[in-house]
C-alpha cells in the first residue's frame, strides 16, 4: 500500500479493526462483528486513501497503481478462521486476476460478488 506502514493504514480504520501485514504487498484487515458489506466499505476507504498518496520515491500519486481486495466474513458456527481466510484468499486471487482495482467478496458455497473501483474524475 504505497510502502506505508501498517500503523498508517490502521489510523484510517475504526478502533475495533485490526490490520496486519501478511507478506509482500499483502495485508489483512480484521473487522470483528462486521458484515461483509462493511468489509467492502473498508476496502473502498483504504483504496481511496492509497490513491491520494505518492508511491515511495515519487512526488505524486501513481494513477496506474492497482489495488485488489478479497473479502469474506463469518457465516455461521461451522466457519473456522481458516475457512474465512481461504475464502478471502480465493476472492483476492479472483480480483487480482481481473486486473486489479476490484473488490471481490466470497461467500460460503462459492457465491462471489465483484465490484470495480474507479478513481474520481
Amino acid at each position: 500500500m504505497n510502502g506505508e506502514p501498517v500503523d498508517a493504514v490502521a489510523a484510517i480504520l475504526r478502533p475495533s479493526d485490526t490490520v496486519a501485514k501478511l507478506g509482500d504487498s499483502r495485508y489483512c484487515v480484521l473487522a470483528p462483528e462486521s458484515p461483509v458489506e462493511v468489509g467492502r466499505l473498508i476496502a473502498e476507504r483504504i483504496w481511496r486513501w492509497a490513491q491520494e498518496r505518492p508511491a515511495p520515491g515519487r512526488a505524486a500519486p501513481d494513477p496506474a497503481m492497482a489495488l485488489s481486495f478479497g473479502i469474506a466474513g463469518f457465516e455461521g458456527r461451522h466457519d473456522s478462521a481458516l475457512d474465512i481466510y481461504a475464502r478471502a484468499g480465493s476472492a483476492l486471487s479472483y480480483a487480482v486476476g481481473q486486473g486489479g482495482n476490484r473488490i471481490a467478496i466470497m461467500m460460503r458455497g462459492g457465491l462471489m460478488s465483484v465490484c470495480g473501483l474507479t478513481p474520481p474524475v
